[in-house]
């Protein structure tokens, strides 16, 4: 038998052992929460190497929502421990220890973005055909003394389509499609010599009102307008851009034009009030640059008549034809070119100019160079499809075409098991040059002869990938803004114009010389001060590794009277972090800089290589034959190696192209 006092001392021995066991439990909760604390401050810090499925747990726990290391914090300096720590990386993670060899374009490759220096004269503007008042204007106010190859090739070109016309009166009216790497100055070579063209037209039809009074069909001037015909509602030169911000670009690059020949220019882009709009095409009118969308609904709306267009510029072609505006170009286009219900053209219509970045192959179709398909087959007529003229289609494409320019410097970073957010964020942060490509020699000249501060570009693929990369450098102490689809218009504009004031040296509340961005910022905009691109997350295809790169190493900050190299070549440099999954199109993109070769025909399929990422596979093996028709969709993106699934690629570009 068990005595009563057995039974209390085992009673007093379990309720012992009990509580040593929650003792236990509760030191082990908190040595979680420790060790669960210190991965957290690692990973808020943002320069711990992490694995991606750590990173993944982290973010899928309940202790802190998916959410919060994707949502911008406030910016802070970086501290000096932070710095201390950066320095003393190990080598091993460090992007310098994994980057490849730094390649480049062989140094005898064609540049179409700068021209030698043979003289420093507006006589090299003149001999192009242009009048010496825009010759003036163009040497002495907007400092540029050489025109580009671009500009040499497409200023005349246009110029003569005018006289060609007037020889010939009852001929189909010619259009041209031209074709030059990105930075090149194509927006100066189409806007000079149709200014020229007005200004020309508008005084000859003066001059003639004053000999013949009595002539009641010459239109007539108003005197107390600034010289312009007056018609409102009608303007005369039509461009097209397919972003916001490229139309705000090139109205600025019209109005530095205009304002010295008195011509009037308007925009009408989405994002801004439609009544204000609506107001200014009430007023004479010479040239309106618009986004197509916003267009047709001012023509739909009748606010707007294009009867007296004699000239209509598509820019960005290729981007326009890739983001989905063929049925807004064919309801401008059709009306003007052709009659109702016949595919004749008229004599009458307004001539037509187009550039691109890239031949990619609906340019081709469309302009009639190309009537295939990917795959090799006849592509039939869509009846909903633009039609050109392709017999009087004259197309000049330069020889720097699809490749990258020689003053670019490349380097990749194969990423591996290594955490991109810290590589990111050691690519950026290069000592004291936070971002720059320039050496401290270097950017300490730069400020000496200018306040011009060197920028950086840092491209991702998704929206997600834009808001973790951010966040990384925020963290780190980096300012950043972000520019993406997601932002309104307005906050985009707003980001933009601090980001290009910071590298401007101007004055401004809280500067910034990182802007972390999806390819929206990839088509036609000109920031001159970007020596530095990023590319977080590797482009998709070849044409965009070309729009990407084409941000930085631009020749169009050439200034007469400057000697110094910093300010006269335009040299730039691109960082890419390649996961395992680019290993394909990134060794192909370096062979062919290496080669000197265009880019355009690059796939991601390892089949289409030999041994050393030589394309030379057979031409039956290749399914998918052309860069720029590739692409990746429904691919998940890793940033700072959480997995983030993201839509197709061809389903978000209306969205962060709008």
């Amino acid at each position: 038998m068990i005595s009563q006092e057995q039974i209390l001392a085992g009673t007093t021995r379990t309720n012992r052992d009990r509580n040593f066991g929650i003792q236990i439990m509760v030191v082990s909760t908190l040595v979680m929460c420790v060790r669960r604390s210190a991965f957290v401050s690692s990973f808020r810090c943002g320069l711990q190497t992490r694995t991606t499925r750590q990173l993944a747990l982290f973010a899928s726990s309940k202790l802190v929502p998916a959410q919060s290391f994707l949502a911008p914090t406030t910016r802070t300096n970086p501290t000096s421990s932070t710095i201390l720590y950066m320095s003393s990386l190990a080598s091993d993670n460090s992007s310098a220890s994994l980057s490849r060899a730094p390649f480049s374009m062989p140094k005898d490759s064609p540049d179409d973005n700068i021209s030698p220096m043979l003289r420093d004269s507006k006589l090299n503007w003149s001999e192009l055909g242009l009048l010496d008042e825009l010759a003036t204007v163009v040497y002495d106010k907007q400092g540029l003394s050489n025109p580009t190859p671009v500009q040499k090739s497409v200023i005349p070109a246009i110029l003569g389509l005018t006289s060609a016309r007037e020889k010939n009166p009852a001929k189909q009216p010619q259009s041209i499609v031209f074709a030059a790497a990105t930075g090149s100055g194509k927006t100066l070579a189409y806007v000079l010599p149709i200014l020229q063209q007005l200004k020309t037209a508008e005084m000859a039809i003066s001059s003639n009102n004053k000999q013949d009074d009595a002539d009641e069909n010459a239109p007539t001037v108003d005197s107390t307008s600034t010289g312009t015909f007056w018609k409102p509602k009608r303007p005369r030169a039509l461009i097209l851009a397919p972003t916001r911000e490229l139309a705000h670009q090139i109205l600025s690059v019209v109005k530095s034009i205009s304002h010295f020949v008195k011509l009037s220019s308007v925009l009408l882009v989405g994002g801004e009030d439609y009544g204000i709009q609506r107001k200014k095409l009430d007023k004479p009118i010479d040239v309106v640059v618009a986004t197509p969308g916003r267009l047709v609904k001012h023509l739909k709306d009748s606010h707007i008549f294009l009867g007296s267009v004699q000239y209509v510029v598509i820019d960005e072609m290729d981007t326009m034809l890739d983001q989905g505006f063929q049925d807004d170009l064919a309801k401008l286009l059709h009306p003007l070119m052709y009659d109702r219900g016949q595919w004749t053209v008229r004599p009458t219509s307004p001539h037509l100019i187009m550039t691109s970045a890239t031949m990619t192959r609906a340019v081709k179709r469309l302009i009639g160079l190309d009537s295939k398909d990917s795959k090799g087959k006849e592509q039939p007529l869509d009846p909903s499809a633009i039609r050109l003229p392709t017999e009087t289609i004259r197309t000049i494409e330069l020889p720097g075409l699809h490749r990258v320019v020689p003053r670019l410097r490349q380097v990749f970073v194969d990423v591996g098991k290594v955490d991109k957010l810290s590589l990111l964020v050691d690519a950026v942060h290069q000592g004291s040059n936070v971002g720059s490509a320039m050496s401290t020699s270097e950017r300490t000249t730069l400020e000496s002869i200018s306040r011009k501060q060197p920028l950086t570009l840092v491209f991702c693929n998704t929206v997600s990938s834009c808001r973790a990369a951010e966040h990384a450098l925020a963290e780190a102490g980096i300012n950043s803004l972000c520019y993406h689809g997601e932002l309104n218009s307005a906050q985009r504009f707003d980001n933009l114009q601090i980001f290009r004031a910071s590298g401007e040296g101007d004055v401004v509340e809280d500067p910034c010389t990182v802007l972390v961005c999806t390819d929206i910022a990839a088509r036609g905009l000109d920031v001159p001060q970007v020596d530095h691109v990023v590319m977080f997350d590797f482009p998709l295809n070849p044409i965009d590794y070309l729009h990407r790169a084409g941000r930085t190493a631009r020749g169009i900050n050439q200034r007469h009277g400057t000697t110094n190299a910093l300010l006269s070549a335009g040299n730039g440099r691109v960082t890419a972090l390649v996961a395992k999954r680019d290993q394909v199109l990134a060794k192909a993109i370096e062979v062919a800089v290496q080669k000197g070769d265009p880019l355009d025909e690059l796939t991601s399929r390892k089949e289409d290589y030999l041994p050393g990422g030589i394309r030379g596979a057979p031409a039956s093996k290749r399914s998918v034959p052309h860069g720029d028709e590739r692409r990746r969709t429904n691919r998940a993106n890793q940033p700072g190696g959480v997995k983030i699934k993201s839509k197709s690629r061809r389903s978000t570009n209306n969205k962060k192209f709008r």
